[in-house]
């Protein structure tokens, strides 16, 4: 059967209404709640996303040499289990940049390798290492942290603690942001879960 992709425009009043099937207890995916906080951690199993392997480079403007900045992967995460959060996928990009107290580094050496290291490998050797297990789909424990940022007002809320709760004492997963002082913007704030901490199962 042939397919026909073209542009519509939406205000044509000849387009004929389509019905469209709608589950309301449907899994929203990303778009859903992020698993609680109070949840942690989660076992999970690790494999390669769609992204692939990743790589930053900077380039000097006088010379015009590049360097690579960071080497990593865009790893896919399904929660394991029996609850509510069972094959929720989420999202991370580990990588080589050493940023801190970052977990990223730490993610390549959560594996089981940690003790055969030198310290004298390249980063391409540590990506080879995290492509073996991926390419197997091992499981890893994750702690997971609510995060929320409101660019207008360039304001970040982390953790799970800085969103409102609702008459049951629940956490709300999206909530007004409450702008700098004296300057509400009325833009909305939502809760994305941000791998924090790696864990070998």
């Amino acid at each position: 059967m042939a397919e026909d992709v073209h542009a519509i425009d939406v205000n044509d009043l000849n387009l004929v209404p389509e019905a469209l099937p709608f589950d309301p207890h449907a899994d929203l995916g990303q778009f859903a709640a992020p698993p609680p906080e109070s949840g942690n951690p989660y076992l999970c199993q690790a494999r390669l996303g769609t992204r692939g392997w990743l790589e930053k480079k900077v380039t000097d403007q006088q010379t015009q040499q590049s360097r690579v900045l960071w080497r990593g992967a865009h790893v896919e995460l399904t929660l394991i289990g029996d609850g509510a959060f069972k094959d929720r996928k989420l999202f991370d990009n580990p990588t080589t940049a050493k940023m801190g107290d970052s977990h990223r580094l730490a993610y390549l050496l959560t594996f089981g390798f940690r003790e055969t290291l030198t310290g004298a490998e390249s980063d391409v050797e540590l990506l080879r290492r995290l492509k073996a297990h991926l390419d197997r789909e091992d499981r890893i424990w994750i702690t997971l942290q609510w995060r929320g940022y409101c660019k207008p007002c360039d304001l970040e809320i982390k953790g799970e603690r800085g969103f409102p709760q609702d008459g049951n004492g629940k956490r709300l997963s999206v909530m007004p942001c409450p702008g700098n002082p004296g300057r509400p913007c009325g833009q909305e704030i939502s809760a994305n879960a941000q791998v924090r901490k790696y864990a070998p199962a």
